[in-house]
């Protein structure tokens, strides 16, 4: 009855062991899965993350390269306003001394046109003198 017993619990005790192992072999393959399902996930999600971050350095660089073109452009403007600032400060110089030659000449026109004046009026009274006097003479 011991041999018997000792028997039955060995042979439990192999049934045992051979189910653990069988469920140590499953436990095994699926923490393999697993791991296989996780690396593939990682190796997408670092691929995914390697081509976003080449998008985002690329629109960098891109971002760069317009804001040299539009620090260029900015200097060509201001450039370009400083041109224009000095020809507006020449050719309001221009206008002044346009405008005091246009003074100066309407005042020299002026004076000559009061010196024509005076001398119609002069001719006009040695004229009339001269009429009077050979009215004078002559009567």
């Amino acid at each position: 009855m011991v041999n018997k017993h000792s028997e039955e619990m060995k042979e439990m005790l192999d049934k045992h062991a051979q189910e653990i192992a069988r469920l140590v072999d499953k436990h095994a393959q699926d923490i393999s899965q697993l791991a296989d399902n996780h690396a593939q996930e990682i190796a997408q999600l670092l691929e995914k993350n390697a081509n976003e971050r080449a998008k985002l350095e690329d629109q960098i660089k891109s971002l760069r390269r317009k804001l040299q073109d539009l620090e260029l452009r900015n200097i060509l403007f201001i450039i370009e306003v400083d041109r224009l600032h000095s020809l507006i400060l020449e050719k309001e110089k221009e206008i002044d001394l346009w405008s005091s030659r246009f003074a100066e000449a309407e005042r020299v026109h002026d004076a000559q046109l009061q010196d024509i004046k005076r001398q119609f009026d002069q001719n006009l009274k040695n004229r009339l003198v001269i009429r009077v006097f050979s009215c004078l003479f002559t009567s």
